[in-house]
Parts: C-alpha cells; sequence; structure tokens
C-alpha cells in the first residue's frame, strides 16, 4: 500500500500567544462556527484568547485544545477548497483528536466540542492530583530515561508520555518529580531537559478520573469510518473499525503517545508523497526531521498561517516526483 499525500495535525506545545488572529481577522466562517460550539460548552466565549496578550488561563487545556483544533480544522478546511486531497491522516496527542474531523469520522463541530470537553476533563484530573506538567528530554535515549525514573523511585509519579524520537522523549508527572529529575538527570546522563509550558501531567494514570468521564460522553457521539487511513497514535497502526476511535481517543489519555513509530509507518506507505502539517507552529515537521525521515517523501512542509495556503497548493498541484527532499 502506497499512498500520495499525508495529513498532520499537531498537538497541545505548538501553540502560541495570538494563534488564529490571520482567520479571525480574514472573517473565515468555518473558525467563527467552530469556535461558537467551543464557547457553548465552555460557557464563556473562547474569541477572547485570541490575542498577543493572552489571558493568565490561556494554557488551560480547556482552552488550548478546542482553539488549536478550530485553528488546525480551518487551514485544512481551505486546502480542501483549494483542491487538496489527503490519504491518510495522524495526529499528535491532541492532533489525533482532530484528525477524527480529518479522516470524516466525526464532523469540524463535534470534534472541537470532543476537544474542549476532553480540556476540560483533564484539567479536572489535574486538578485532582495536585497539579504536574511535562519536560522533553533531548540527547539520551529511552533505556536511560527509564532506568533513572527507577533509580530516582519516581515509577509512581513519573511517566513516558511521548516517544517523539530516539533522542526527543517527553515525561510527564507531578511537578516535584519532574523538577527533581531534572535537577539529577542532565549532570549524570549528559542530557537537557527541558519544561513544556502545559498545565498537567497529560498521559499519564493521573487523568484516569478525566479518562473515565470522557469515554461516557464520547460514547454518545457518532463516530463514522475513516474516509482515508488513519494511523493511530496508540499502535502506530491503521485503525481497524470505528469503534477504535472512542476507545482509542479515551486510552490515549491515560497512556503514551507512540510518535516515532507512527512516522516510521508514515514513511513505509507513505514514500515519495507529500507530507502537510497543518494547525499552529512546526513541531511536527521537525520532529519528521529528528527521525532522519525527511528524505522518505518528497517534501514537508508547515502550513500555519492563511498566507501559506497558495504555496501549499502549488507544491499539491506541482505533481513532484518522488525522492526529493
Amino acid at each position: 500500500m502506497f499512498l500520495k499525500t499525508a495529513l498532520l495535525f499537531p498537538g497541545q506545545g505548538s501553540h502560541f500567544a495570538g494563534m488564529g488572529n490571520d482567520l479571525l481577522n480574514s472573517g473565515n466562517r468555518l473558525f467563527t462556527d467552530l469556535l461558537a460550539v467551543a464557547s457553548d460548552r465552555l460557557g464563556y466565549n473562547l474569541k477572547d484568547y485570541i490575542t498577543e496578550s493572552p489571558l493568565p488561563d490561556f494554557n488551560k487545556s480547556a482552552n488550548l485544545q478546542p482553539l488549536i483544533t478550530a485553528v488546525s480544522l480551518s487551514y485544512w478546511k481551505l486546502l480542501q477548497e483549494e483542491g487538496i486531497h489527503f490519504d491518510v491522516v495522524l495526529g499528535h496527542s491532541l492532533g489525533e483528536i482532530t484528525a477524527l474531523a480529518g479522516a470524516g469520522v466525526v464532523s469540524p463541530e463535534d470534534c472541537v466540542d470532543i476537544a474542549a470537553f476532553r480540556g476540560q476533563m483533564m484539567d479536572m484530573s489535574s486538578a485532582l492530583c495536585g497539579g504536574g506538567g511535562m519536560a522533553v528530554v533531548l540527547f539520551s535515549d529511552e533505556d536511560s530515561i527509564t532506568a533513572a525514573i527507577d533509580k530516582y523511585d519516581l515509577s509512581s509519579s513519573l511517566f513516558v508520555a511521548n516517544y517523539n524520537a530516539s533522542n526527543q522523549t517527553v515525561l510527564s508527572g507531578l511537578s516535584r518529580s519532574l523538577e527533581l529529575f531534572a535537577e539529577k538527570f542532565p549532570e549524570e546522563y549528559r542530557a537537557k531537559v527541558q519544561r513544556i509550558d502545559v498545565a498537567g501531567p497529560w498521559h499519564t494514570p493521573f487523568i484516569s478520573p478525566g479518562m473515565e468521564k470522557y469515554l461516557e460522553w464520547a460514547a454518545k457521539k457518532e463516530f463514522s469510518s475513516a474516509r482515508i487511513h488513519f494511523i493511530l497514535n496508540g499502535t502506530a497502526d491503521f485503525a481497524d473499525s470505528q469503534e477504535d476511535f472512542l476507545q482509542r481517543t479515551a486510552d490515549q489519555l491515560v497512556k503514551p503517545v507512540y510518535w516515532s513509530r507512527s512516522l516510521q509507518t508514515l514513511a513505509k506507505v507513505n514514500a515519495g508523497g507529500l507530507v502537510f502539517e497543518v494547525g499552529p507552529g512546526k513541531i511536527l515537521a521537525g520532529l519528521i526531521r529528528a527521525n532522519k525521515l525527511q528524505k522518505s517523501f518528497a517534501a514537508v512542509e508547515s502550513v500555519n498561517s492563511i498566507e501559506m495556503i497558495p504555496e501549499a497548493v502549488v507544491r499539491f498541484h506541482s505533481g513532484i516526483e518522488p525522492g526529493g527532499a
């Protein structure tokens, strides 16, 4: 099986102050509608968070998740309107929720509603455990990291959340445990530990209360079969059935993201094809490079503003031959 064009959606960590301003200023109808859906779920106007000087609770998941999803889906729709079609989709963490709409599993409106509720449940779970966070570990391998977690007696409070690349692993857990790890690990293993701007211990057992509520709530949504190939975070393989989407998106709240393996799956089935990262930032394009997979594709581009749309359209319609990196 060989495909042509891949669609990648980013998650939290890709966010920045003012994201979505271009869509708001252009009067993009879908973006406005999606903000209204999220605002109804949250009970306040999410539009207020689209500013270069963000409100103090900007980085709460309840705010970031529907906003990132709305931004990503609005760019995706603009690409579709220009004749770009996709053959395979995957998303990093929250991006897997966005991918549900990209694959036709749910509507864009339901997708943003799911993202907002999911964010609320994550924030609730974080508050129950006393808060926490995440940190990326650079220049070290997974075995050394997990051995150090055991050595520092942190195995009940610190977990691997994202396997992003062989030398880039994300940890998640209680704040004091992250601080202790960051104090000891860099000097002992000659690595770098850098905190990520998120508000909780995502992808850990600490989110179990929210996962249970999410599963009960999301079961009332209608999940269709995917219209394009869908690579799951938790298996690095294709979804087998529409039932996969409900359970897998729930499991993902408390289990790690196998992103490196997911990209390797993509490289096998989309060899020589195009890859578009659609949404805020350029993190996913960077992770393709970190996994040394950029030469597997004809081109990898990040579409993170309205200004990027024409360039993406030219690239898609230019009929690039496989092999050019």
